[in-house]
């Protein structure tokens, strides 16, 4: 039933607009009021559908009713009643914000149709609200942008693994965004006709039609976004559209892979200010890696995605390299999210035939799925880098770096030698194995070996345990005391703003008449159940006081107060 509320303040056509309404289907029985400021208080009660504003109303202020109504509820058509129906009339009332003007006295046949056309307007616009709202509510996909050193690192294959893991996740798309000499469209066997720069002109409005037609699906459940085929159409996308482009893709997938290239122009600039995780794909030789230092400068002299968290792959690793993974991320000074070893032979075939995404080879698969692993919301940014098996100590790297690494191999952690086993006792094996008993040993109080052949006491001194525990425990009383002060304190100003609207309210309430009673009726109908048994309102000429006493277990704290002025309704 569509509700409707007149304002009007003549005897007669209160009862006359009635009528009419009672003989419309749909309609229920009109709220009659006599002035704006009881029409801000019913808005504040319930749902109102529609409004009638008699021109008439407050001695004939009818059209500065209506602004007020129109600037205060601006989803709520208003339809001014009014004797003259001349243009001139008609115009002043549309220019106040009226969306329809009705002759008086009124008759079913000509408020009939346009009543029924309003209430259809107000509920079609509260439905898009709606729809607004829940689509500002879903939860948008994460964005992680790969960008090489150098060119030739093999950015655009690992770009296409990742979107390969991610895919079998959730609805995943892959953005080439390597708008120069971007090859993810031959990777994947694809032709191209449409690309992400078409988008540039519709970025400011882009949804999901508007992708879906530039978008190309490819196997494994990927949605490819090609760069142009002619390199110069790169020039037409700019730092605002590639924005806009990625936020709307946040909002219709689940995962956005980017592909950067290695060129940090506007729009890769873009896509990486909104991006999640940066990865940057680089090989284990020293102009690839100082190229790597001078890219995290950039970002930082720019002021460039400053808070957003950078991974590198180093891609190319031989036991042969002079430089292993372990001195390649100490001069990077970066931390290593995964390694992918020379495979130069096994990728070759797949990329002359565009079948790269059959392809099936472990450590392209392996690197893949770490970098998709960086688009789970709780993915762990400090992850050990992706390898197989240590090698002995005794090998070391060129140049006194630390020990080489197999191909697509991480660095072990440095783990005491075991003890010498015995007959009786069988020396454990694997990680957790040896975890467990050095565990044991301590309990026994025995002396554990460590590094360089030095020992040391498998327990601490019991002086270091009791001057740690006094510290830990005068360090958790402030903490504790720090917390209670500032909740305190962040209460007394909620509890000062509920004072404040409450003093507001209150005015309004004692202008439109109300008794001491209604009033705090009203205010206290209004505020949370443990605020309202601390409610103290008074007034004083045209003043009102309103008091909360503030819960909380911190003494001496006194009651939040706020005044208003009350303006009389004459």
């Amino acid at each position: 039933m569509t509700q409707a509320l007149l304002i009007s303040s003549d005897t007669q056509t209160p009862a006359a607009v009635t009528a009419v309404l009672e003989e419309l289907d749909g309609f229920s029985t009109p709220i009659v009021l006599v002035s704006v400021a009881q029409a801000r208080l019913e808005f504040q009660r319930r749902d109102i559908d529609l409004v009638l504003v008699d021109e008439s109303v407050e001695d004939g202020q009818g059209l500065a009713a209506v602004r007020e109504l129109a600037t205060l509820e601006p989803l709520i058509p208003i339809c001014l009643l009014t004797t003259r129906m001349d243009a001139d009339s008609v115009l002043r009332a549309v220019d106040a914000g009226v969306r329809a003007v009705l002759p008086l006295p009124p008759s079913v046949e000509r408020y009939a149709e346009r009543l029924r056309s309003l209430s259809a307007w107000t509920r079609a616009a509260h439905g898009y609200v709606e729809q607004e709202r829940e689509s500002l509510g879903r939860p948008v996909g994460r964005v992680v942008a790969l960008i090489g050193a150098k060119g030739g690192v093999g950015t655009s294959m690992i770009a296409l693994s990742a979107a390969k893991a991610a895919a079998g996740r959730g609805r995943t798309v892959l953005l080439d965004l390597d708008l120069r000499g971007g090859d993810l469209a031959s990777y994947c066997g694809i032709r191209v006709r449409h690309s992400v720069v078409d988008l540039v002109s519709v970025a400011a409005e882009l949804g999901g039609r508007e992708v879906s037609e530039v978008a190309y699906p490819v196997r494994s459940g990927i949605e490819l976004l090609p760069a142009p085929e002619h390199g110069e159409m790169g020039e037409e996308m700019t730092e605002a559209a590639a924005r806009q482009i990625v936020q709307a893709l946040r909002y219709q997938y689940d995962h956005v892979v980017i592909d950067c290239g290695s060129r940090l122009d506007e729009g890769t600039a873009g896509a990486m200010e909104l991006a999640d995780t940066i990865v940057v794909v680089t090989t284990p030789e020293v102009p690839a890696l100082r190229a790597v230092r001078r890219f995290k400068e950039t970002l930082e002299r720019l002021e460039l995605a400053r808070s957003t968290p950078l991974q590198v792959v180093l891609n190319r690793t031989s036991r042969n390299n002079e430089i292993q993974p372990a001195g390649a991320a100490k001069l990077m000074d970066a931390p290593l999210l995964g390694t992918l070893p020379e495979s130069a032979q096994r990728l070759e075939p797949a990329l002359n035939t565009g079948t790269l995404l059959d392809l099936d080879l472990p450590v392209f698969t392996e690197i893949g799925q770490a970098v998709a692993e960086l688009l789970n919301p709780v993915a762990v940014l400090a992850a050990e880098p992706v390898g197989a098996a240590a090698v002995p100590d005794s090998q070391t790297g060129a140049a006194g770096l630390p020990p080489a690494f197999a191909p697509g191999a991480a660095a072990p952690p440095a783990a005491p030698p075991p003890p010498s086993p015995s007959p009786a006792a069988p020396v454990p094996q694997g990680r957790r194995a040896r975890r467990a008993a050095e565990e044991n040993d301590h309990g026994r109080g025995m002396r554990l070996p460590s590094i360089g052949g030095r020992r040391r006491s498998a327990e601490p001194e019991s002086g270091e345990r009791g001057a740690t525990a006094v510290e830990f425990a005068g360090a958790f009383i402030i903490a504790l005391g720090v917390f209670f002060l500032c909740f305190e304190l962040l209460l007394f100003g909620g509890v000062s703003l509920v004072a404040h609207n409450s003093a507001q309210e209150a005015a309004r309430n004692y202008a439109v008449g109300m008794s001491h009673q209604q009033v705090m009726a009203a205010v206290s109908e209004r505020m949370p159940g443990s605020l309202a048994s601390g409610l103290s309102v008074s007034s004083s000429g045209s003043d009102v006081r309103v008091s909360i006493e503030i819960p909380g277990m911190i003494p001496g704290i006194g009651p939040a107060v706020a005044t208003a002025h009350v303006e009389r309704e004459r």
